[in-house]
């Protein structure tokens, strides 16, 4: 019996740690943040902290929902990136993007092709790749 149960977990697809309409408030949050912009970070974090209840993914947001300036919004939208897209399969992400940015030393999901720059919005806006 438990090996059985072992078995139909190691066989099992993957599911994604977050729920899709986590992914579609990320996106919100990202736009804003490339944009130089705050108005909606806060609430779209607390949406998604709400979703995510009892995940790392809520705790983080949390974090980012509190943020009391752009750059401190930045810094928590890093580790909320990295969750993310660590848990995020290509499947799921479907035409979204994955982008790298050197300079932040982080990754990013979004819906452009080109480059949009969350961790430095206006005054490095492109600065990054998109990854394969």
């Amino acid at each position: 019996m438990k090996l059985k149960l072992l078995l139909m977990m190691l066989t099992s697809t993957p599911v994604f740690a977050a729920k899709p309409e986590t992914l579609t408030d990320y996106l919100v949050i990202q736009t804003k943040l490339a944009g130089d912009s705050m108005a909606g970070v806060s609430a779209m974090a607390t949406k998604i902290s709400d979703t995510e209840k009892g995940t790392k993914t809520a705790a983080i947001s949390k974090k980012l929902s509190e943020s009391k300036n752009i750059e401190e919004a930045r810094e928590h939208f890093k580790s909320l990136s990295k969750e993310i897209v660590a848990t995020t399969s290509k499947k799921e992400l479907g035409s979204l993007k994955v982008a790298y940015c050197p300079m932040a030393r982080a990754k990013w999901i979004q819906k452009e092709v080109e480059v949009r720059n969350p961790y430095y919005g206006a005054s490095m806006l492109e600065c990054g790749s998109i990854e394969d």
